[in-house]
C-alpha cells in the first residue's frame, strides 16, 4: 500500500489532537489511513458534483448573448420549465405573452439564471431534448458544425455558430 506522506502526517497529526496518544498498532494506523482515503474520495466526489452543477450556471451565463441572437425553440422549453416546475404558471404565461422570439428568450434565461444552478441544469436537460444540435454547438463547444436544425432553426441555418457569434461580437 502506498499512502501519501501528507495523509499520513495529517492521520497521525488528527490522532495524537483527538486522543491525546499515538497509534498503538500498524493494523490500527492503515485502518485509519484507509478511513481517510474514502472521505478524501467522497469529497472529491461531492466537490465535482458541486463543480458540474455550478457549470451548469455559469455556461447559461457565458452563453446569454448567444441564445438570445440565435435561439427560436423557447416554447418547447418553456413548457419543460412549467412541466417541472421550474417556473410556476404566471412566469410562463407573462413569457409566452411576449410576441417576439428574442424577447421570449430573455425573460426566460434570465428567469431560469435568478433561479440557480436546479433550473439551470433542467434548463439545459430540456435544450439537449428539445434542441439536441443547438445544444451541441452552443453549451458542449463544437462549434463547427453547421446549426441546421428545421425543426428550430430559422435565422442562423446553414451556418456555424462560431460564424454567427463572430458575427455578433463585431
Amino acid at each position: 500500500m502506498n499512502f501519501s506522506r501528507s495523509l499520513v502526517k495529517q492521520t497521525v497529526q488528527s490522532k495524537v489532537l483527538s486522543t491525546g496518544e499515538n497509534y498503538r498498532t500498524v493494523n490500527d494506523m492503515v485502518s485509519a489511513l484507509l478511513s481517510a482515503e474514502d472521505a478524501k474520495r467522497e469529497e472529491e466526489k461531492e466537490r465535482q458534483v458541486e463543480e458540474r452543477a455550478s457549470d451548469n450556471l455559469s455556461l447559461n451565463r457565458k452563453n446569454r448573448m448567444a441564445l438570445l441572437q440565435l435561439w427560436t425553440c423557447v416554447l418547447p422549453i418553456l413548457d419543460n420549465l412549467l412541466k417541472t416546475n421550474i417556473i410556476n404558471k404566471l412566469e410562463h404565461d407573462i413569457i409566452k405573452q411576449k410576441t417576439q422570439i428574442p424577447l421570449q428568450a430573455r425573460e426566460l434565461i434570465d428567469t431560469v439564471l435568478a433561479k440557480g444552478n436546479a433550473a439551470a441544469n433542467i434548463f439545459k436537460i430540456g435544450l439537449k431534448e428539445i434542441d439536441s444540435i443547438f445544444y451541441k454547438n452552443l453549451l458542449v463547444g463544437k462549434k463547427n458544425e453547421v446549426y441546421s436544425n428545421r425543426r428550430c432553426s430559422k435565422s442562423v441555418t446553414g451556418r456555424t455558430i462560431e460564424e454567427v457569434t463572430r458575427r455578433m461580437n463585431l
